[in-house]
C-alpha cells in the first residue's frame, strides 16, 4: 500500500528526473562539441590539401559542370587526403563525446551518433560537390562510423 503522505511516495523521486535530464544536456552538449571539433579538422585537412594540391578552375562556380570537372580534374592522391581527413575527424568526434560524457555513462550509441551525423554530412558534400569518383564514395560512406568506434574505445 502507497503512504500517500509522504511527498516521495506521491511525487516519486523528483531528484532523478533533474538529473537524467542534465545528464541529457551534458551528452547533447559533447556530441556538439565533438561535432565542432570534427568538421573543424576536416576544414583544416580540407585548406592543407587544396593549398599543396590546388584544384584547377574556379570552384566557386554556380555550374554544376564547372565544379564537375574541377573535382574530375582533380589528383587521386587529393581524395586521399581528404578521406584520411574524415576518418581523423569521425575518430576525434567518438574520441571527444565518449570523454565529455563519461561521467554520465558515455556508451557506443553516442559515438555512432556522431558517426551517423558525419555520414550524412558527407553525402550532403557529394550531392552539393558532383565529379567524385565512385571508391571516394564508398571510402567515406564506410569511414565514419568505424572511426568513430575506434574513438570511442581508444576512449574507454
Amino acid at each position: 500500500m502507497i503512504d500517500f503522505r509522504s511527498e516521495q511516495a506521491y511525487y516519486g523521486n523528483v531528484g532523478n528526473v533533474f538529473e537524467r535530464r542534465l545528464n541529457m544536456k551534458r551528452k547533447a552538449l559533447a556530441v556538439i562539441t565533438s561535432l565542432i571539433v570534427a568538421v573543424g579538422t576536416i576544414m583544416i585537412v580540407e585548406m592543407i590539401n587544396s593549398t599543396i594540391l590546388p584544384i584547377e578552375g574556379s570552384v566557386m562556380a554556380r555550374n554544376p559542370d564547372t565544379v564537375r570537372e574541377a573535382m574530375t580534374s582533380r589528383p587521386d592522391l587529393g581524395f586521399i587526403v581528404v578521406v584520411i581527413g574524415y576518418v581523423l575527424a569521425a575518430f576525434g568526434a567518438g574520441f571527444i563525446v565518449t570523454k565529455m560524457s563519461r561521467r554520465e555513462g558515455g556508451s557506443l550509441h553516442l559515438a555512432i551518433l556522431c558517426g551517423v551525423i558525419l555520414t550524412a554530412l558527407g553525402i550532403a558534400n557529394i550531392v552539393l560537390f558532383p565529379g567524385h569518383p565512385m571508391w571516394f564514395i564508398a571510402l567515406m560512406l564506410i569511414s565514419f562510423i568505424p572511426s568513430a568506434a575506434v574513438g570511442y574505445r581508444f576512449a574507454r
